[in-house]
């Protein structure tokens, strides 16, 4: 797959992620594909084969509030693209529908393919910000806020 196509499939699968459009979002991926999600908490580790991800779309998206306008609450952008991989980065203000906390994660994914589907992503993201914000685990030892949080 040539990389402008490479591209244009990352940007679906950064479409669906930002309207929450599970169905949208799994289209874009290969039926074997492996998503792996660092860290230790209840959104990592390594989820194999499309209908794992097909299961577990839905209650990901349902773990935040509605978003009133998802393409400024969402910010995305595709930094590289080699004809191997591409790297993205992705920015979310959203709430937490559990604790109604605030959620402004970055992401880092690396995207793998195979013919003309997504068949990889690694994904880097703030483990801690999710224990606070989705699982209400707070640290006993709080981050104090970033002074120059990283934009894009």
């Amino acid at each position: 797959m040539n990389i402008e196509l490479q591209k244009s499939l990352v940007s679906e699968w950064y479409m669906g992620f930002t309207h929450r459009d599970g169905d949208r979002f799994v289209a874009t991926l290969a039926d074997n594909v492996v998503i792996r999600a660092v860290g230790n908490s209840p959104f990592s580790g390594t989820f194999e084969g499309k209908a794992t991800i097909q299961a577990a779309v839905a209650p990901l998206f349902a773990a935040f509030e509605p978003c009133e306008n998802p393409e400024t609450d969402t910010e995305w952008k595709i930094m590289v693209a080699d004809g191997i991989r591409v790297v993205g980065m992705m920015a979310v203000n959203w709430k937490s529908a559990a604790t109604g906390a605030d959620y402004p994660q970055r992401y880092c994914q690396v995207f793998e393919f195979d013919g003309d589907k997504i068949s990889g992503i690694w994904e880097f993201f703030d483990t801690a910000l999710i224990q606070t914000a989705l699982a209400g685990n707070a640290l006993s030892n709080p981050e104090s806020p970033v002074e120059k949080p990283l934009l894009f």
